[in-house]
């Protein structure tokens, strides 16, 4: 797989899939006083000892969250108080099927029963927008601010609820692109993609969008880089390696219906969410 940085081609080496519930379930155990990636040493600091980072009753300001926080919100959910607007529009055309009542069509027991004067109905179907996969890399070196990283992801959790009031069916993925972060790939680029949520399908309820809560990224994300190392047998490096990104952008291709969210791995200055979010726009407009 290739991508671009700073406009040069790179490679992908390897795509390690790490599901939501298996993030979970490990951060429950965490939670619970066990280790469920011993061999992760350059994660111990946030999962071993009498109060690991992971188990914190306290913020801590380089993850931005804590560790009863981030379990109440993989339970119950996360809103942020300030939503990001994506459309500059008061409101946007909705496409779906209805149902029309009149005296014809289909007959509605139910509704007969209950005395309506019209108890038969027919189905018009209405043009639906086609379908979208918003991939979005969340990776960031260090020395980003962990508020900054929560306003990205406050920013993706709009899109993603911009594009269910505009009628378009929406999965998304996010992406930890990161480079020598296992010990036995050196100088290798790996994609740890998280499928967060797909359209249509209930998977997680709301509890998905902890994934886009702030701190998720040094607190779900860092915990899914120790799973992929699990999984293939690798050794996280001590820093985890470093982040790969280009810049803010957004891009969207109709052929396969991806939109392609980046971010530069060394952020400075305020998000870009107007630039950001008129991309999006546009791209929702051509499904």
């Amino acid at each position: 797989m290739s991508t671009k940085r700073n406009g040069q081609a790179v490679t992908v080496a390897e795509t390690v899939t790490i599901l939501p519930s298996a993030i979970r379930n490990a951060w429950t155990e965490i939670q619970a006083g066990r280790n469920p990636i011993p061999c992760q040493s350059a994660l111990s600091a946030y999962v071993d000892g009498k109060n690991p980072i992971y188990r914190s009753q306290t913020v801590n300001t380089f993850t931005g969250t804590s560790g009863p926080e981030m379990s109440d919100r993989l339970v119950f959910g996360y809103v942020p108080k300030n939503e990001p607007k994506i459309s500059a529009m008061n409101g946007a055309e909705m496409f779906s099927p209805r149902i029309v009542m009149g005296e014809e069509g289909q007959f509605i027991y139910g509704e007969m029963a209950a005395g309506e004067e019209f108890y038969h109905a027919y189905r018009e179907d209405l043009p639906s927008k086609a379908g979208i996969t918003v991939r979005a890399n969340i990776a960031f070196n260090a020395g980003t601010n962990a508020t900054g990283i929560s306003d990205y992801l406050d920013w993706i959790l709009a899109v993603i609820d911009e594009a269910g009031r505009q009628s378009i069916p929406c999965d998304l993925e996010l992406v930890i692109r990161t480079k020598n972060s296992y010990e036995e790939m050196p100088g290798k680029i790996i994609d740890i993609l998280i499928p967060v949520m797909q359209a249509g399908t209930v998977m997680d309820a709301a509890s998905w969008r902890a994934f886009l809560a702030p701190g998720a990224f040094r607190s779900l994300g860092f915990l899914s880089m120790g799973l992929a190392g699990k999984d293939k047998g690798r050794k996280l490096v001590k820093g985890l390696g470093y982040a790969i990104g280009e810049d803010w952008n957004v891009t969207f291709s109709g052929d396969n219906g991806i939109l392609d969210i980046d971010v530069p791995n060394n952020p400075y200055g305020a998000f870009p969410a107007d630039d950001m979010s008129s991309k999006v726009q546009a791209a929702f407009d051509s499904c």
